[in-house]
């Protein structure tokens, strides 16, 4: 064992995740809410990541590429187009700027949708659905028709990524509702 190890655990209880219980995951599991996201993220190593800090940093998994290709000393792959290293959010207790200012995420249908800030984009029939995470962490109020600019900028940010990144799935079918 090295003297010096890195831990990284991403966990997800699925009982006691407060607001974040994936029960709109379990009634619509082909729609990307935060319940089944929205999960910690634990990391140790020792004399650099400083002990009992807690970041608000938006994360995905997809990130532990490019942060592990830079522990390693090596230059992520060429495919990894959509991971960032997720080093300055464990190394600092305020990073400079944050690690990344949005987020796409997937479910197994290939719905997407775009964690911007505050703010959550799904594609969802005409006009999608709009989120404001930090007043309305269930998503129990779509806002998207009040809001048809921010919408309509979450929505070009989404498909803009998506002709920029192949790999990006395009769903099968639009939701029913």
């Amino acid at each position: 064992m090295r003297a010096n190890p890195v831990y990284m655990l991403w966990c997800q209880e699925r009982k006691n995740a407060g607001v974040f219980t994936p029960s709109k995951n379990t009634l619509f599991p082909d729609r990307p809410y935060e319940g089944g996201h929205r999960v910690p993220f634990i990391a140790t190593w020792p004399r650099h990541i400083p002990e009992n800090q807690e970041s608000k940093s938006l994360l995905g998994l997809v990130d532990m590429t490019a942060t592990m290709a830079v522990l390693l000393g090596q230059t992520p792959p060429p495919d990894a187009v959509d991971s960032v290293n997720a080093l300055p959010a464990m190394l600092s207790v305020s990073p400079a700027q944050p690690v990344r200012e949005w987020l796409i995420f997937a479910n197994s249908a290939d719905r997407l949708s775009l964690h911007f800030n505050k703010w959550k984009y799904l594609e969802s029939g005409k006009n999608g659905e709009l989120y404001n995470l930090e007043t309305d962490p269930v998503e129990a109020k779509n806002i998207a028709e009040s809001n048809p600019e921010l919408t309509a900028k979450l929505c070009g940010m989404l498909k803009k990524e998506r002709q920029r990144t192949p790999i990006i799935p395009v769903a099968k079918e639009p939701l029913p509702f």
